[in-house]
């Protein structure tokens, strides 16, 4: 549709609502309140849209909330508080313009967010500190972006990671010591990272590597 923007109390009093679509509108601006009356919501879709920033504690109400899509959109960086009080499973952030991780946001939701999806951004830096806060990562995509060198204890604290996609990505990296730390992983996706010889993965339980474009 054209919906351009949400007003406060944008959708009334739907007191059972679990699952809001607004993909695919021309929304730029999301006021603070504009999700109250809709206090049963889990899942939320603002994908392809024109949104450019979220409010302070924009979901703070939502304490039912578990998926958020705001992909393909051009924000590029989140406020701290923006998912307080949520049960945040599932974060999808591709096709963004965020040239840092959003970790502080990140860290509101840590012990509930099971899946993220970082795609096609632009961030070029990763750090050991950055995943300290959402340790039960299940599944990290942070595939086409601009990372380069990553530090041997980036992953230390993603002890349970079942997948991980590092695609496209110009990676200079120990691949021995920097999977040290992810045992458990199942499915790795390092296609298109440069590479020019098989590189040396300490993954046990690995059932699926993709080396292409290499």
């Amino acid at each position: 549709n054209r919906i351009g923007r949400l007003d406060p109390k944008a959708f009334g009093n739907l007191d059972l609502l679990e699952v809001l679509t607004l993909e695919h509108n021309s929304i730029v601006t999301l006021r603070k309140r504009a999700f109250d009356g809709v206090e049963a919501l889990q899942v939320l879709d603002l994908s392809h849209n024109h949104i450019e920033q979220l409010q302070v504690e924009q979901f703070a109400n939502l304490a039912n909330l578990r998926m958020v899509d705001l992909s393909h959109n051009h924000i590029r960086s989140l406020p701290r508080d923006v998912f307080q009080n949520t049960k945040l499973e599932r974060l999808d952030l591709s096709c963004n313009a965020f040239v840092v991780m959003p970790s502080s946001a990140l860290g509101e939701v840590g012990y509930t967010l099971r899946y993220l999806d970082m795609s096609h951004n632009h961030v070029a830096h990763l750090d050991s500190t950055m995943f300290q806060d959402p340790p039960n990562l299940l599944g990290l995509k942070l595939a086409h972006n601009k990372l380069t060198i990553l530090p041997d204890n980036v992953f230390t604290s993603l002890g349970g990671l079942l997948r991980l996609d590092l695609s496209s990505n110009p990676l200079r990296a120990n691949f021995k010591e920097l999977f040290h730390y992810v045992q458990r992983l199942r499915h790795l996706n390092l296609a298109d990272t440069g590479l020019r010889r098989t590189p040396n993965l300490p993954l046990p339980n690995l059932v699926s590597l993709n080396l292409s474009s290499n």
